[in-house]
C-alpha cells in the first residue's frame, strides 16, 4: 500500500450550517458518486474548491516525496478594517493512502461526482472544516487547477518544493533573497526593510498584515528558509 506525502494548505472562509452532504450549496446526489483512482498519484495534487461566495473555502493539495505538512487559512472580516484579513495553522500527520486522506484534524476520500453529465475530481470530507455542513454529512469539494491557482508569487517553489543546496547556489544574491521573502510575504509580512517594503508593494497579491510570520510558516518552508539562509551566509563569508 503505497504512501503519498504532501503539503496541505487550506483556506477557509466564514462559517456556514447546512443541512445536507453538499458541494457548495448544492445537495449531493450519493449514486453519482465513485471512488477516483487517479492513473498517477500526482494528480491528487492541485486545488479545491469547497463551498460558494463569501462562505467559499481553497484547499491547495501539494505532493513531495519528503514528508507530509498542513495548514489552515481561515478568511476573517475585520470589522475596524472593514476588510479581510487571513490566520493560518498548520495540520498534523497528513498522508494519502490509496485514494484516502487523513490528518489529525479531518480525514477523507478522493472521489468522482457525476453532475450534468460531467465527472468532477473531488474531495469527500468526512468531518468539514468550514462547517458548511451540519455534522455527521461530508462536503465534496472540486478540483479547479494546479497549485499555481492558489500560490502567488514569482518563486512559489520556496512553499510547494524542497529546494537543493546545489540549486540556490545558482542564484544570484538579489534573486536568492527575493526567493526567501516572498515566502513570508505570502502570509502578509510587514517588511521594515525599504526595498523590499517597495518591492512587494507593487505586486498585487500583498498584503501587510503581521509583524511576524514564523509560527504560521509550513515544515517545509521551514527547511527551505534554513537552506537559504545557509547559502546566503556562505555567500557573505566568501565576499568578506
Amino acid at each position: 500500500m503505497k504512501v503519498l506525502y504532501l503539503v496541505l494548505i487550506f483556506t477557509v472562509s466564514l462559517i456556514f450550517s447546512g443541512q445536507s452532504q453538499q458541494i457548495g450549496f448544492k445537495d449531493i446526489d450519493e449514486s453519482q458518486v465513485s471512488p477516483w483512482y487517479p492513473n498517477i498519484d500526482l494528480e491528487y495534487q492541485g486545488t479545491y474548491h469547497f463551498g460558494d461566495s463569501e462562505l467559499e473555502s481553497t484547499l491547495v493539495i501539494v505532493i513531495t516525496s519528503e514528508d507530509s505538512y498542513a495548514q489552515i487559512r481561515s478568511k476573517t472580516w475585520s470589522v475596524a478594517k472593514k476588510q479581510y484579513y487571513y490566520e493560518f495553522r498548520n495540520l498534523d500527520s497528513v498522508k494519502i493512502i490509496e485514494n484516502r486522506f487523513f490528518s489529525s484534524q479531518t480525514k477523507g476520500e478522493f472521489v468522482i461526482y457525476k453532475q450534468d453529465n460531467q465527472m468532477i475530481r473531488t474531495l469527500k470530507v468526512d468531518n468539514p472544516w468550514s462547517e458548511v455542513v451540519e455534522p455527521g454529512n461530508y462536503e465534496l469539494g472540486y478540483k479547479y487547477g494546479s497549485v499555481k491557482r492558489y500560490y502567488d508569487g514569482d518563486y512559489i517553489k520556496g512553499s510547494t518544493e524542497l529546494l537543493t543546496t546545489r540549486e540556490l547556489e545558482a542564484l544570484p544574491t538579489a534573486e536568492l533573497e527575493l526567493l526567501k521573502n516572498e515566502i513570508y510575504a505570502r502570509y502578509g509580512m510587514k517588511f521594515s526593510d525599504r526595498n523590499l517594503k517597495k518591492h512587494f508593494k507593487q505586486k498585487e497579491w500583498y498584503t501587510e498584515q503581521y509583524d511576524d510570520v514564523n509560527q504560521f510558516l509550513t515544515e517545509l518552508e521551514k527547511k527551505n528558509l534554513r537552506s537559504i539562509e545557509a547559502v546566503e551566509t556562505r555567500n557573505t563569508a566568501q565576499i568578506d
